[in-house]
C-alpha cells in the first residue's frame, strides 16, 4: 500500500521525516513519510500493508468451510471472535433456511461479541497511558482487561478461541454460577469505566494532549467513507449494530456515541462510552437470556453455488466479508473469500488527521491506529 494525503505524489526526496511503525500480532512493518513545514505537516504517505487479513483470507480460501473454523486467529487480530462470526454468518446466509440459529445462540454469541469490545478499547486506553507515560492509566486499564480476558475464558473454556463460534451456533453453555459471575463483572466494569472517563477529562495534562489534536471533519469523515470510533469522534452515527442488526442486536436497547469534537480527545471519549455502552448490553442479555438448544443441525448438508457479503461492526469499525461458494457442501472449499477491515477502510482519515498537525502529534495520533499498530521503529 502507497497512499498520499496530498493530490499529487510528492518526491522521496522532499519527505523529511520517517517513522516506522510494527504489528505487534503479524510483524508486519509500515513506515510513515512527512513533510515537515515550519513545525508543521504539510503532507504524509504511507508504505507498507496494513492488510492484517491478507494471508488469513488465503488461508480460508485453500482450506474447506469446515475446516476454516480451524484457522488460527491469535496471529491476525485483537478480536477474533468478530472475525469468527462474519465467517461462520457467512456460511450460515449462504445456507439460509437450511440452518437456523437458536435465540439462546444468538444471545450468547452477542455477549461475547461485546465483551471482546471491551478487551480491545481498553487495550487502546492502555497503549494510550503507556505512550503517553501515564502508568496509573495503563495499569488500570490493562487490569480492567485483565477481568474481561478472564471472562472470556470462562465462557469458552479455553485460552484457545477458535471454536467458540461455530456454524449454527455455540460450542458451550453458561449456568447460572457464571452468569451471577458475569453481572458481577460487567458492574466492575462500567463502575471503573467510569471513572477513568473522568479521570482523562478532569486531568488538564492529560485531555491537553487529547484536545483539538488530530481535527478531522464530520464532513472529510464522510467524505473518506470512514467507519467505527474514529468515524464517530468526527459526528459520524453509522454503527452495522444498529443499521443492519445480526446476533442479538435487535433484542437490546443501545445508544452509539458520538462526538463533534473532530480529535482524539472525542475518539477516546466514544471508545469509553462504547465500553459502558457495552455493559448495559451484556446486562439486558443476560436478563433475559432464553432457552435453548446452542447448536441447530443443518437440515441438509449442500451449499449452492452463491455468493454472500456480510457486515459487522468490529470494536475497530464496520468489517465487510464476502464469499464465493460452488455447489457442494461443508467439506468443499470456497471459491473466493475475502475481507475488507475497518483499518483498510480507515488509514486515508489517520493521513489526514497528520496533514497539517504539529510534528509533535504524531506519537498521539499513531497510538490510536489500533489492530496491534503499537510499537514504533
Amino acid at each position: 500500500m502507497d497512499l498520499d494525503s496530498s493530490k499529487d505524489i510528492e518526491q522521496e526526496a522532499l519527505f523529511d521525516k520517517k517513522i516506522g511503525i510494527k504489528n505487534i500480532l503479524t510483524e508486519d512493518i509500515a513506515q510513515f513519510h512527512l513533510k515537515i513545514a515550519g513545525s508543521k505537516i504539510s503532507a504524509a504517505r504511507i508504505e507498507g500493508s496494513f492488510d492484517n487479513y491478507l494471508e488469513y483470507s488465503k488461508l480460508l480460501k485453500s482450506n474447506s468451510w469446515e475446516k476454516g473454523l480451524n484457522v488460527s486467529l491469535d496471529q491476525v487480530t485483537l478480536y477474533p471472535f468478530h472475525l469468527q462470526i462474519a465467517y461462520v454468518q457467512t456460511i450460515e446466509k449462504l445456507l439460509g433456511n437450511a440452518m437456523e440459529v437458536s435465540n439462546r445462540a444468538k444471545y450468547l454469541r452477542t455477549i461475547i461479541l461485546e465483551l471482546e469490545r471491551i478487551s480491545y478499547h481498553l487495550s487502546l486506553i492502555g497503549v494510550l497511558g503507556k505512550g503517553f507515560s501515564y502508568p496509573l492509566l495503563f495499569s488500570k486499564a490493562i487490569s480492567l482487561r485483565k477481568i474481561i480476558l478472564d471472562s472470556i475464558v470462562d465462557i469458552t473454556n479455553s485460552s484457545d478461541r477458535k471454536f467458540y463460534i461455530n456454524f449454527g451456533g455455540v460450542s458451550k453453555d453458561i449456568d447460572e454460577k457464571l452468569t451471577n459471575r458475569l453481572f458481577s463483572t460487567i458492574k466492575i466494569i462500567k463502575k471503573n469505566s467510569m471513572k477513568l472517563r473522568k479521570k482523562i477529562s478532569k486531568n488538564f495534562l492529560l485531555k491537553g494532549l487529547l484536545q483539538d489534536v488530530g481535527f478531522l471533519s464530520r464532513d472529510s469523515a464522510k467524505k473518506l467513507s470512514l467507519v467505527g470510533p474514529l468515524a464517530r469522534a468526527s459526528g459520524i452515527t453509522a454503527d452495522v449494530r444498529r443499521t443492519d442488526p445480526y446476533a442479538a442486536y435487535e433484542t437490546v436497547q443501545f445508544n452509539v456515541p458520538v462526538y463533534d469534537s473532530c480529535d482524539l480527545y472525542g475518539e477516546v471519549m466514544v471508545r469509553l462510552d462504547e465500553i459502558i455502552e457495552s455493559t448495559y448490553i451484556i446486562k439486558q442479555l443476560l436478563s433475559s437470556l432464553p432457552e435453548g438448544m446452542l447448536n441447530m443441525e443443518s437440515t441438509h448438508n449442500q451449499i449452492p453455488a452463491n455468493n454472500s457479503i456480510i457486515r459487522i461492526e468490529t470494536p475497530a469499525g464496520e468489517l465487510f466479508s464476502f464469499a464465493i461458494s460452488k455447489k457442494g457442501s461443508l467439506a468443499d472449499k470456497p471459491l473466493n473469500y475475502s475481507i475488507v477491515s475497518p483499518i483498510k477502510l480507515n488509514i486515508q482519515g489517520v493521513l489526514s488527521r497528520l496533514s497539517g498537525e504539529p510534528y509533535d502529534n504524531v506519537l498521539a495520533i499513531l497510538l490510536l491506529i489500533g489492530e496491534g499498530w503499537s510499537s514504533f521503529m
